[in-house]
């Protein structure tokens, strides 16, 4: 096996390796030593493991791909702003005859960054203001702070800890954070003020499928927005604590984040709450979608989810800001925030189980009005949404129950503009039409305005 070398600049002609003059990538080759230049405060115990593989290459078509999987293992670390590879021949009175030299020239990030950041929701806007120091005792370990302040006066503080584990091949990481947030929901009428903590571990057990196993302690303040709040919401006022244990898993083989023309997202999460504390349920949510491309840049889109919360002890209950709600620019499209399912007062109550489907098609625009790149910014967009929620007792029969859910369920239908805000999120604006509505329900006909990462 070769030789790791970190730290030492070599004096040597480099050539990229995406001009790399060995055409033949079938010939056979040994990694002599793999360089890692411009590390200052970064550990080299930290780096070899990583590196290390390159040393099991065996051709040059091998090198490149395993130099590309260094490369990204290199940035999910959030330790350089800058990764650059050189290949070049072995030199040395001990090198191998087919001998090569991989050579990872980095720039380390600065001691303390700082950011200040707007995102939006379907019924709010946020200003995040967030200062953190990277890679603080040189093995990828950071420090965050992040403050949230939106335009309806919720707020979000949090102080958070990481550091990667690269012994572990499935880009795993160990996260802990305390936080303390305030938030209002007029629409069920109730304020929520929430102090946790918790600690997880995040790993990847396959390409393109994370795993996130979260325990979280959160102590819980609920409050009534007026008091003309029905009694139903206003009795859950006061604290709780919920210490729970969850899991997600994310599987997605999409061939991009937004505006995606094939592939699949599966993203499925167990919350199992009552380890302490006097809040005890499991809640089970599934969130599917793939995607079809029809042609000319036209994509048929399907989602579906599920949601079920179960409450399994007398002395530990649920309550409302644990249940389940639809309805607004991110989820069933052409109703109110919160504004489909049972309603008290106009007040927003939500439900134990839900189900939502949608039906997209995207396509450009219709004529040319920006060029090629710019143009990829902006989708038309025609869409069906249906859903409903609803509460299962042990003694109703479940086939009974199924087929109310879906004989009452809402629908919509509409057309817009979808416009992509840099690589996670986008923004819309659509006409839409309420085609099935139950009482109490809180429809909307005409534009609704939406900005968020996850659309039904």
């Amino acid at each position: 096996m070769g030789t790791v070398q970190a730290k030492e600049k070599h004096t040597m002609v480099r050539v990229p390796v995406e001009q790399a003059p060995l055409l033949d990538f079938k010939k056979d080759v040994r990694v002599d030593r793999v360089n890692v230049t411009g590390l200052k405060r970064t550990k080299d115990d930290f780096i070899k493991p990583i590196v290390r593989e390159l040393f099991h290459a065996t051709n040059f078509g091998d090198v490149l791909v395993k130099a590309d999987k260094v490369h990204r293992r290199l940035e999910n670390l959030e330790c350089f702003k800058n990764i650059e590879i050189f290949v070049d021949t072995s030199k040395g009175p001990k090198a191998s005859p087919d001998g090569i030299e991989v050579t990872f020239d980095v720039t380390e990030m600065n001691w303390l960054l700082g950011s200040v950041n707007a995102m939006a929701g379907s019924e709010e806007a946020a200003l995040v203001v967030g200062g953190r120091a990277p890679n603080i005792l040189g093995r990828g370990e950071k420090v965050q702070l992040e403050y949230t302040h939106s335009n309806t006066h919720n707020t979000n503080m949090a102080l958070s800890v990481s550091k990667p584990l690269v012994n572990m091949k499935s880009n795993a990481k160990i996260k802990s954070s305390i936080y303390q947030s305030n938030a209002s929901f007029g629409a069920s009428g109730f304020n929520e003020q929430d102090r946790a903590a918790n600690i997880a571990f995040e790993f990847n057990s396959a390409p393109n499928v994370h795993h996130t196993v979260l325990w979280e302690a959160v102590w819980r303040y609920l409050d009534s927005t007026t008091r003309t709040v029905p009694m139903s919401v206003r009795e859950q006022n006061g604290h709780s604590m919920k210490s729970s244990l969850i899991h997600s898993i994310t599987m997605d083989r999409r061939n991009k984040p937004v505006f995606p023309s094939s592939g699949t997202l599966i993203d499925i999460t167990t919350e199992f709450a009552g380890l302490g504390g006097d809040v005890g349920f499991v809640k089970n949510e599934i969130k599917m979608q793939a995607n079809v491309s029809l042609f000319k840049d036209f994509v048929l889109q399907g989602t579906l989810q599920k949601g079920l919360l179960s409450e399994y002890s007398d002395n530990k209950t649920s309550h409302i800001c644990d249940r389940f709600f639809l309805g607004g620019a991110t989820s069933v499209r052409g109703f109110e925030f919160r504004g489909l399912g049972p309603h008290e007062d106009n007040i927003s109550l939500g439900s134990e189980l839900y189900w939502a489907a949608g039906l997209h098609l995207y396509a450009p625009l219709p004529f040319k009005v920006f060029e090629r790149n710019f143009g990829d910014f902006f989708r038309t967009h025609l869409f069906v949404n249906a859903g409903n929620l609803g509460k299962f007792d042990s003694g109703m029969d479940y086939r009974d129950f199924f087929k109310q859910m879906v004989a009452s369920a809402r629908m919509s239908c509409g057309a817009g503009l979808a416009v992509r805000i840099g690589n996670s999120a986008r923004f819309e604006i659509n006409y839409c039409v309420p085609v099935s509505v139950q009482q109490g329900d809180r429809p909307i006909k005409g534009c609704q305005l939406g900005v968020g990462i996850s659309f039904l």
